[in-house]
């Protein structure tokens, strides 16, 4: 049976320290620095994980992020980190985090990455991370910029080519003559206004699967099909 702390807050240094099998309910993370700990098994939900701080040479392993206003922290910065087996389920799970040399195993599900700068403190990015073994399930991308020098997810996501909004343009002029409900639905994919920039374009493929209708679908197929990276 798992322990369990509610309404915790960290404030102090944190150095080779070992967490294993627990629930944090509410944890505030005020730490400004977590070096060499291991976090193995643990739930933290409807928890902040940063202000300002940075976690390094840490290790993630079979933890889950859930809350909806749960966050890894808006800001902090991970550095050479690993996130085994995890799973990120919430909205602003990401908003105002940067990861640098990280790698990734697990899920991210129902996050919203924006580089919205209202949002956010500082403007989140993932630098030279392996997001390989990691699946998306209805991420949704609004901006750009968020992947430098990264590997991206083997499966789950479909990249196209979008060289200075190309693919965008294209989209939007080919659903001019379309059925209404078919054009609204794929103008919402290709939104210029939260979009512009993303190359390559990336769509997770759950997401896609259950947002367009047959018809859309096959209209999508039509739009994407030269501009799909292989």
């Amino acid at each position: 049976m798992k322990a369990v702390e509610k309404n915790v807050r960290w404030t102090k240094k944190l150095l080779n320290k070992k967490f294993e099998n627990m629930n944090f309910e509410a944890l505030t993370v005020l730490s400004k620095t977590i070096n060499n700990c291991t976090f193995i098994n643990i739930e933290f939900k409807h928890s902040s994980l940063g202000s300002k701080t940075t976690y390094k040479n840490c290790k993630f392993i079979k933890c889950t992020y859930t809350g909806m206003y749960a966050s890894l922290g808006n800001p902090s910065n991970f550095i050479n980190c690993i996130f085994q087996d995890c799973t990120f389920q919430g909205k602003m799970m990401f908003m105002g985090s940067i990861f640098r040399n990280s790698k990734f195993s697990g899920k991210m599900k129902n996050n919203i990455l924006t580089n919205e700068k209202r949002c956010l403190k500082k403007l989140y990015k993932f630098e030279h991370c392996d997001l390989t073994a990691i699946e998306f399930e209805n991420v949704s991308l609004n901006g750009n910029r968020f992947f430098k020098s990264c590997q991206l997810p083997k499966s789950s996501i479909r990249t196209f080519e979008n060289d200075n909004d190309e693919l965008i343009d294209f989209a939007l002029k080919q659903i001019e003559g379309l059925d209404a409900e078919i054009k609204k639905s794929i103008a919402v994919i290709f939104d210029k206004k939260l979009r512009s920039g993303l190359n390559p374009f990336i769509i997770d493929i759950p997401f896609l699967k259950n947002f367009l209708d047959e018809a859309g679908k096959l209209e999508f197929e039509k739009i994407v099909n030269k501009f799909e990276i292989k």
